[in-house]
């Protein structure tokens, strides 16, 4: 393809449809039919990402996009192709996430905690915070500087991946934002916090924008809230909740398609290992069990009839959009990064 054109117009699209990536996965993931090994390889990344970023003390806020950068990389490059630098490009999101985010750290450090982690990898987020005044010894400064140039060389090509676009908003801000408009109770807005940390883990920050993610952890929430606890004072306040979506500026359909993805998560216990909620519940709790049949009653909750579905949109297949990156057009040619009006 790079000998192709000289000149190319990539257009930056912050939020895809179902059908938008599960096109883009079938040159990436699904042509080497590597899905299964990419699953398994980011759920063990996020694990390490979690880690390295409570080990360094940033907001969790960094990891809306560096979980973002990373599953967007992975849509448009090979997987079997970059599988073994995962690591080095989780550590590359995370890096580029903490500069969009006002967190500046040098990627020395970055490299040093997560050789450090690599090595020893924690059994819990208890295990994770250690004195970091000395980290030198691990790693020897040529293998350092090697790393710092894979972290560089990994950065071009996310940049160029996302077409230069930085435009983001957190989450967390929306959903202070909600959770003060409906007065809601700390213990369901903490809930709520924790789930829209778990859904950063997820394809849907791939797919919704974050005040529709907020809105849908608060109603995640509200679900599980009455089947976990049984303080009926907050369960009445609950159930008087009134969640008019278009007064948050959301579609049904959005919140319906984020909730049931964010359940699928929960439903998952390999997945489970990586959540911040399933850390806070009851140890005892069969929360699995739990979430299975909150997802059978999910279309009664959004007064979806069973069986409505979804008219898929008409893709273009042959749209270079959705076809993986190649980098080598920009030595030859010229490439055009554009802004949509997402």
């Amino acid at each position: 393809m790079g000998n192709e054109f000289t000149t190319v117009i990539q257009v930056s699209k912050q939020f895809l449809s179902s059908e938008e990536i599960k096109q883009s996965q079938e040159s990436s993931l699904m042509k080497d039919q590597q899905y299964q090994n990419y699953v398994s390889k980011k759920q063990e990344v996020m694990r390490f990402l979690r880690f390295l970023i409570i080990r360094l003390k940033f907001p969790i806020r960094v990891l809306q996009v560096t979980s973002y950068l990373f599953q967007r990389f992975f849509l448009f490059n090979s997987f079997r192709k970059y599988s073994s630098y995962s690591h080095e490009i989780a550590v590359t999101c995370l890096f580029l996430s903490i500069k969009m985010n006002d967190c500046i750290r040098k990627s020395r450090d970055l490299i040093l905690v997560a050789h450090d982690i690599r090595l020893s990898p924690p059994l819990n987020s208890d295990e994770v915070v250690k004195d970091e005044s000395d980290l030198t010894h691990i790693l020897a400064e040529n293998k350092v500087d090697e790393q710092r140039k894979k972290v560089l060389y990994f950065e071009r090509l996310i940049l160029e991946c996302i077409a230069f676009d930085f435009r983001h908003n957190n989450i967390e801000d929306y959903l202070i934002k909600f959770s003060k408009t409906l007065s809601l109770h700390p213990q369901v807005g903490y809930i709520s916090w924790l789930v829209s940390v778990d859904a950063m883990m997820t394809e849907v920050i791939l797919k919704q924008s974050p005040h529709v993610i907020a809105l849908s952890s608060i109603v995640l929430a509200k679900l599980l809230y009455p089947e976990i606890f049984t303080d009926k004072m907050v369960i009445t306040e609950l159930d008087s909740l009134d969640l008019k979506y278009s007064r948050f500026q959301c579609e049904r359909s959005q919140i319906y398609e984020s909730v049931n993805e964010m359940m699928e998560f929960y439903m998952s216990k390999n997945q489970l290992a990586n959540s911040f909620l399933f850390d806070f519940l009851p140890k005892d709790l069969k929360f699995n069990d739990l979430v299975i049949n909150l997802k059978l009653e999910l279309p009664n909750h959004f007064d979806i009839p069973p069986n409505k579905r979804k008219a898929e949109a008409t893709i273009n297949k042959d749209d270079l959009f959705y076809k993986e990156r190649d980098y080598e057009i920009g030595k030859a040619g010229t490439i055009l990064f554009v802004y949509n009006n997402d």
